[in-house]
């Protein structure tokens, strides 16, 4: 690169690639660092111009509703914020996310159609009873609320004065009580049976699966069901596992952003330090892990849970997971997370001390392990000094 050229306080600099000879021009605008590159520094400062104009431009579409546009349908104010801000701010599982919220759970409701002006924490609060109604759960509610949250934060943010909701005040009803929670969670004898059927041997069209004992792997690891899904061989250690990935499925898009049928699969680091971390794994765990490695023989790849030498779906494995639990006899509406659930109960009912069981779950706090999973267990206080 060649020296930058001296220049007045606040014009920029010039710079001129070595490489293929063209001026680099940067500046600071509004603290967002601009670069644009041209044959000659009047050209540079016309595509400049022409890249700050594009700047305004795009900003002035992003901004909030209005005073005078404040009339219109909360649902479509929301829209024009996801679609135009939102969606670029994103990563793909999190704008899935977001995006079902906004079409499954607010559009064309009796809210979604109330002028953006008048709504208020009493029609919020009337959307969230008419959802618990419906049966949506206490997750959905929330999302519904991180939403409109969200949206409250950037209008008065951009100065919009109209606004009256203020969802932070809304409550959340629980959807379901404790003892239905710990309905999901699996006794003593129920993983002892369930791990037995996960691991029989393959035999087609009678027993066993290619993946049973990745899910018992699972069961009695301290693993989410993205963190088996990124696994890989190389990943293990003796008794160790390290936890440095995260699966998530993505749903299928166009280059516009519109919805295509099907989804794939996307490996992403963990959203916190706490979540990579190293597991060490537990007798049954390690056994689980022992049958994975014999059957992965006539696998190709890397990966320890594999179809076709890709990674499988959590749909695939939610599916075998169904079949085995119709095999153990054991009626309860688990999924592959609730393996997780049932797994960390477990080492609690177990005695293991409440701060390992935290580290090794990838909680960011010990406090976030003892709300979930001592409501979930309250057998406990059936004899608390065992």
């Amino acid at each position: 690169m060649g020296k930058k050229s001296k220049r007045s306080y606040g014009v920029g600099s010039y710079t001129v690639d070595k490489r293929n000879g063209k001026i680099i021009y940067r500046i600071i605008v509004d603290g967002r660092r601009l670069s644009v590159s041209g044959t000659s520094k009047s050209e540079c400062r016309e595509l400049m111009d022409k890249k700050r104009e594009a700047i305004r431009a795009a900003e002035q579409v992003e901004r909030a509703p209005t005073d005078q546009d404040s009339t219109a349908p909360l649902q479509d104010c929301i829209k024009d914020w996801l679609y135009n801000y939102k969606q670029h701010q994103l990563k793909g599982r999190s704008w899935d996310t977001i995006e079902s919220t906004y079409n499954n759970d607010l559009k064309d409701t009796p809210l979604g159609l109330t002028p953006f002006c008048d709504v208020s924490n009493r029609q919020i609060q009337a959307h969230i009873n008419q959802m618990l109604k419906a049966g949506k759960s206490t997750s959905t509610q929330k999302k519904t609320l991180s939403l409109l949250r969200q949206y409250c934060d950037y209008c008065r943010a951009n100065g919009n004065t109209t606004i009256l909701m203020v969802p932070g005040t809304v409550t959340c009803p629980r959807s379901v009580s404790t003892d239905e929670i710990g309905e999901h969670i699996l006794t003593d004898a129920e993983m002892t049976k369930l791990t037995d059927i996960l691991c029989e041997p393959v035999r087609p069209g009678i027993s066993g699966s290619i993946h049973g004992p990745a899910l018992a792997f699972l069961m009695w690891s301290f693993l989410r069901i993205g963190e088996l899904i990124a696994l890989d061989w190389s990943d293990i250690s003796g008794n160790v596992v390290s936890v440095t990935k995260n699966a998530q499925e993505i749903r299928n898009r166009d280059k516009d952003g519109a919805l295509l049928p099907g989804s794939h699969t996307v490996i992403y680091t963990p959203k916190s330090r706490a979540g990579r971390r190293s597991v060490s794994l537990c007798p049954q765990a390690v056994a689980a892990l022992d049958i994975c490695r014999k059957r992965a023989g006539k696998q190709e790849g890397p990966f320890v849970c594999t179809k076709n030498g890709g990674r499988v779906s959590q749909q695939y494995l939610n599916r075998t997971l169904q079949k085995a639990l119709e095999r153990a006899g054991i009626k309860k509406d688990l999924s592959p997370h609730d393996l997780r659930h049932s797994g960390i109960s477990y080492q609690i009912r177990h005695k293991m001390d409440i701060k390992v069981i935290s580290r090794l779950a990838g909680h960011s706090d010990v406090s976030v392990t003892m709300r979930i999973y001592y409501d979930l267990i309250p057998e406990q206080l059936d004899n608390p000094y065992s």
